[in-house]
């Protein structure tokens, strides 16, 4: 829950209001490569957990990457409009996940990105800065 402070001259009020993210469709792209092999996909889809869970805890913007020692090595990025609760960005980031596999679905693409008006996702398996 937000506050909002309205003031009414030496009166203060205040009013608790609930905002859920903006869901609004920005752009959405499935990479044309794709992932070959079990282990890569669930490669992707544990960074995926991690990053989802961690992005309101390191500033809203969160870069992870699955264990160097196996490669191909998956890299993720999450991030959320810092306005939002905790649970708002990660309700966000799970929705983003979702339209993923709605947009890339039957196959399983090796690198995808959805940016939402309060949250973005994307995945690689190469380095990237968004």
């Amino acid at each position: 829950m937000k506050r909002l402070k309205i003031e009414h001259s030496k009166k203060k009020a205040y009013h608790v209001f609930s905002c859920a993210p903006d869901l609004t469709l920005l752009s959405g792209t499935c990479n044309g490569q794709e992932l070959h092999g079990k282990n890569n996909r669930k490669k992707v889809d544990n960074v995926l957990v991690q990053v989802v869970n961690n992005a309101p805890d390191h500033g809203y913007n969160y870069y992870d990457s699955s264990s160097p020692s196996s490669k191909p090595i998956a890299y993720e990025h999450a991030a959320c409009n810092g306005n939002l609760s905790k649970d708002d960005c990660i309700w966000c980031l799970v929705v983003a996940c979702d339209e993923i596999t709605l947009r890339c679905s039957p196959k399983s693409p090796a690198g995808a990105q959805v940016h939402f008006q309060d949250c973005r996702l994307r995945y690689e398996f190469y380095q990237f800065e968004d």
